[in-house]
């Protein structure tokens, strides 16, 4: 039986049609700029290459010795460029920074802080610039880092006392110490004190600082997250961190709402959760400022300590 004309008219358009759009994209990739970088291994690209006993960056300079200051790799499905020139990153990181200024939101970081509404991991937007400038006025404000001058030196003298009452000849984690040190100074400033939920919330802020800090599966391959996540067992692991620190958070966002119900409160003595209800109340953003969004704020403040002390 003969096809009719038109059909075959119509066959051979479609085959024309996608014979130009194959010949435009390899085009396209030809003329397409990327920089250099080693050759890639199916499915995982280039991770197989900061495996081994070198700490990553020492890797990544070797690699960056052979093909130059911009470095194109691939870790999983995810594109990545390594710049290892002050001239590169003063353009990415001062001339353009607007342009870079937001990031991808990793499965680590949604289902731990809220889906990225933080200062730290959110995208640049009109709530990470106004979440910005609360914390340069509020919480590194001079009259606010003076407002916790007693503390810092309490703290500080809390840790020489007893380094002094150590035992002679034993040994002292200074290490561990001094992020002691931090922590307490950093709770003080952020929640106002410590409390009896301290201990977990800082273990847990440790996995989390491992997990964010790390190479998760998920992360690498976003095309399908929820599987690899499955898959690894790294899910279970995400979501009991969630638990737990969304646990902590909560009741300290209760205390703190109560605390303000119950007395009026200080500007000398506020810390940066009191400020933070309190412009809730006031509704004094653009946007309404919701209990996730306070949360994931304390938590990340507090996630930066522990990052600092996981990865020294």
């Amino acid at each position: 039986m003969e096809l009719p004309l038109v059909t075959i008219i119509l066959q051979l358009s479609i085959f024309l049609i996608s014979l130009v759009r194959k010949s435009k994209h390899h085009n396209l990739r030809r003329t397409n700029k990327q920089p250099p970088g080693p050759s890639n291994l199916p499915i995982i690209g280039s991770i197989h290459r900061l495996l081994g006993s070198k700490p990553t960056h020492r890797t990544l300079r070797q690699l960056s010795a052979t093909y130059g200051p911009i470095m194109r790799l691939k870790f999983g499905e995810v594109p990545v460029v390594v710049i290892s020139s002050s001239e590169a990153a003063e353009a990415i990181m001062k001339t353009n920074d607007l342009a870079f200024a937001s990031r991808p939101i990793s499965a680590t970081v949604d289902t731990i802080f809220y889906g990225g509404n933080d200062i730290i991991f959110g995208r640049y937007d009109e709530f990470w610039r106004q979440m910005r400038r609360l914390c340069a006025t509020q919480l590194l404000s001079l009259k606010r880092v003076r407002s916790f001058r007693a503390i810092r030196q309490r703290e500080i003298s809390r840790l020489v006392r007893s380094i002094a009452a150590a035992p002679s000849g034993s040994f002292i984690n200074l290490s561990e110490e001094l992020f002691n040190l931090s922590n307490n100074i950093t709770v003080f400033s952020v929640i106002g004190g410590r409390f009896k939920e301290q201990k977990l919330y800082v273990s847990t802020l440790g996995e989390v600082a491992l997990l964010v800090n790390g190479f998760s599966p998920a992360d690498l391959f976003p095309s399908i997250p929820g599987f690899i996540m499955r898959l690894t067992g790294c899910r279970k692991k995400l979501e009991l961190c969630r638990l737990k620190l969304n646990r902590v958070a909560d009741m300290i966002v209760r205390e703190h709402r109560a605390k303000q119900g119950s007395k009026d409160t200080n500007d000398d003595v506020e810390d940066f959760t009191d400020v933070l209800l309190k412009i809730q109340e006031e509704g004094a953003l653009p946007f309404p400022l919701s209990d996730d969004h306070i949360k994931a704020v304390v938590n990340v403040c507090s996630f930066l300590v522990e990052g600092k002390a996981t990865s020294c």
